[in-house]
């Protein structure tokens, strides 16, 4: 059944769940499986209206000169709907009807989440958790929580948005399951690195449509990697009097603005090592590598074979 909407037919039986499941915000197929036809509420029917109409307008950061306060990350609210289908319509070219029904579901069924960053009372980007069951995500993968598309506002972009979403996100399936899943298709070279840089370890590979290579790649992330378990209790005898091993020197960490200058002052047109930086920059490689993948986004560094990197 469907219904006409500012001039669009909009199909209102929905999928039961969506695998969305490419950090880039592109959509993967829907499931086979589809709910029986429901009434489609009369809110989500009048956010499609207001999208269609939507004169695109956004929330833009303060100019440069002043920093724009950091958007706030908290779970979608039917308030936010219309605001978050602006942005995937005005960003991947989509129907209102399908972003909308699908959004509107993230609210109401217990076995997905949506988090969205908010700046000025509207959404500039966001991110999906799901459960998905076996084979859902891709032939072979497993039952379970998957993050879904991640969707950034390109005005606010480079400011670690993509990766609060993703920790929200863990925060939530980390209360229902002990392993969180994800999939990207095997020629999105940003995707991973944000993954890898949060603990994410590839577990296979698989034939898809979905990728330009036709391949994709499933990952995961166990709790214990993120939350690690207390150290064992201490034996009951006493200390040795004198305890003379060399203690371990901590490096206090570098805020992002301060680490990406750090990055930056030592690139240039010349290609350098990776590993250079991270020895000139007193960094963890892990530190490097996503501050490089920040740059890269942002189309600001360039990489070449052998590990090297320059900016553009």
């Amino acid at each position: 059944m469907s219904t006409q909407c500012a001039g669009v037919r909009i199909g209102w039986s929905a999928p039961c769940r969506m695998s969305g499941i490419d950090a880039t915000g592109v959509s993967a197929r829907p499931s086979a499986f589809r709910v029986p036809f429901v009434h489609c509420p009369l809110w989500l029917k009048r956010l499609i209206s207001q999208v269609l109409g939507h004169d695109a307008r956004r929330p833009a950061p303060a100019s440069a000169g002043s920093q724009p306060p950091a958007p706030r990350i908290e779970s979608l609210t039917k308030a936010d709907v219309t605001s978050a289908v602006e942005l995937a319509v005005r960003i991947l070219r989509v129907k209102p009807g399908d972003r909308g029904e699908q959004f509107a579901s993230d609210i109401t069924d217990d076995l997905r989440q949506m988090f969205v960053a908010k700046a000025n009372g509207q959404v500039v980007a966001y991110g999906r958790v799901v459960e998905l069951a076996a084979d859902e995500a891709g032939p072979g993968t497993p039952a379970g929580y998957y993050l879904s598309g991640v969707l950034v506002d390109p005005a606010w972009r480079r400011r670690g948005i993509a990766s609060e979403l993703t920790r929200a996100r863990l925060r939530w399936a980390f209360t229902r399951t002990d392993t969180v899943f994800y999939v990207t298709g095997a020629d999105n070279i940003a995707s991973p690195h944000l993954h890898a840089a949060l603990g994410f370890q590839e577990m296979k590979r698989f034939g898809s449509a979905r990728s330009a290579v036709g391949e994709d790649v499933l990952s995961q992330l166990g709790a214990q990697l993120t939350h690690p378990a207390p150290p064992p209790q201490r034996s009951s005898l006493p200390p040795p009097a004198v305890i003379d091993w060399p203690q371990a020197i901590t490096q206090a960490p570098v805020a992002d603005d301060a680490a990406l200058e750090l990055i930056t002052e030592r690139l240039g047109p010349t290609p350098v090592a990776v590993d250079e930086l991270v020895r000139q920059c007193h960094l963890s490689a892990a530190a490097v590598a996503t501050l490089l993948l920040e740059l890269e986004l942002a189309g600001r560094v360039e990489r070449h074979p052998g590990n090297l990197v320059s900016l553009r």
